[in-house]
């Protein structure tokens, strides 16, 4: 009997070890989800300012009556050829829409900036008594451009882009050759000169490359380059006082811009699309 006792004491202890051992085995935790990446979306619109520097060059020429007059000599038919070349810090705004489809932006944008681009030349004509001075000034230009580029990385944070469309600029020139005097300017009224000044609203157009970097969902920066073509002007001027048959023929070729600029926009709504 007392056998018995001890034997189911030593079977209960037995089970008791082998219950707590199946107590300590490992256990398993679920790992956390995925964190998910922020995938920008670049449809909708935006506004935004920009600065930057733009350089512009007017080629001009001349050509004198070959009629002429008599004081005229040898500077009948005289000509002459010329590069002006201005640089100015540019600024503006601009505003626009995009649209995106897969990792394809198209849009389309409109700015208007505000400059300083101007430069004036005297040049002696050797052939006649008398200077040629020619100017040019360009205050303001505005652009309405297509866009077409595609998003670069895995949250379409980069938008490398290419751009075009119409320009409109405002261009003044003036155009001067003074008589009988060595070197002079246009502004003073001895003498006898040709004097034509213009200032007119000149429609081009408009062609450049561009990249966008999202900072967040609604704000983003950028880098362009644009080149601006704005044709050719041509004008007549006639001598002060008046003499028949001695006026002077401009020709104002190539007017153009190179325009480099970084900006920043803000895009109106656009929720940030999740991915895991």
């Amino acid at each position: 009997m007392k056998k018995i006792a001890l034997a189911a004491a030593a079977a209960s202890l037995l089970f008791a070890g082998a219950a707590s051992a199946a107590d300590m085995a490992p256990r398993y935790t679920k790992a956390p989800p995925p964190v998910p990446v922020a995938v920008y979306s670049w449809t909708g619109c935006y506004i935004g300012a920009n600065v930057g520097w733009t350089q512009a060059q007017l080629d001009g020429s001349w050509l004198a009556n070959p009629l002429g007059y008599p004081a005229s000599g040898p500077a009948v038919n005289a000509s002459s050829l010329n590069r002006l070349t201005g640089d100015s810090v540019i600024g503006g705004g601009q505003i626009g829409c995009n649209w995106q489809s897969g990792n394809w932006v198209i849009g389309i944008e409109g700015d208007i900036q505000g400059l300083d681009a101007k430069n004036t030349t005297i040049v002696a004509v050797p052939t006649g008594t008398f200077t040629n001075e020619q100017s040019f000034k360009i205050d303001w230009l505005s652009t309405i451009r297509g866009k077409a580029g595609v998003t670069v990385g895995a949250n379409n944070a980069w938008l490398l882009y290419v751009t075009g469309g119409a320009a409109v600029a405002n261009v003044s020139t003036r155009d001067c050759e003074l008589h009988g005097i060595a070197t002079t300017s246009c502004n003073i009224t001895l003498g006898n000169y040709n004097l034509v000044d213009s200032s007119t609203t000149r429609w081009g157009w408009t062609a450049g490359v561009g990249a966008e970097y999202k900072l967040t969902q609604n704000w983003s920066v950028k880098g362009e380059y644009l080149y601006v073509g704005l044709g050719n002007i041509t004008t007549v001027s006639q001598s002060t006082p008046f003499i028949a048959n001695n006026d002077i023929t401009h020709y104002h070729r190539n007017i153009h811009l190179n325009v480099a600029r970084v900006g920043v926009n803000y895009q109106f709504g656009g929720p940030v699309v999740a991915k895991y």
